[in-house]
């Protein structure tokens, strides 16, 4: 295969592509967060709409509060997403006012609510019925939503 490609065929039938990771990561640190970036204050703000000492905060304050963002390898041992590419993907202003609305409310640094519950999963495939076996003795999932104050859903 030519070095040029982006998939990669690990197994048969399996499919990973390389989306770069690194490279990616180390473009948004040098366009701006390096001392030197690329672009400046007035884009900063434009991309990100605040400055970037108060967006640092931010992403420091989200570090403390959650392993998540810290950048860990993978199952093939590849870095994954860095932290700031974790946190460019999350509104910073929404993260601020719900940091402050838990603060409000008397629970500093919460960001939203986790709710988890099991799922009986009638059409589960045969062959995977065993893996997802429950106490109840059939198949059953395990579904979790994270949700804000507005219970908008993050994630689920």
């Amino acid at each position: 295969m030519e070095a040029h490609l982006k998939y990669t065929f690990l197994l048969v039938g399996h499919i990973v592509i390389n989306c770069d990771r690194e490279n990616a990561s180390r473009n948004l640190f040098n366009d701006y967060f390096t001392n030197n970036p690329l672009f400046n204050e007035t884009m900063f703000r434009r991309r990100f709409r605040m400055s970037r000492p108060l967006f640092l905060r931010i992403y420091e304050a989200i570090q403390i509060h959650d392993s998540y963002i810290i950048q860990r390898r993978d199952g093939v041992g590849k870095l994954g997403l860095s932290g700031l590419q974790k946190v460019n993907d999350v509104d910073a202003n929404d993260v601020a006012r719900l940091l402050q609305i838990g603060e409000r409310h008397g629970f500093p640094g919460i960001l939203a609510s986790l709710d988890c519950m099991h799922w009986k999963w009638k059409n589960c495939p045969t062959a995977w019925g065993g893996q997802y076996d429950g106490r109840s003795g059939s198949p059953t999932i395990i579904l979790e939503t994270v949700a804000d104050y507005d219970l908008w859903i993050w994630h689920a």
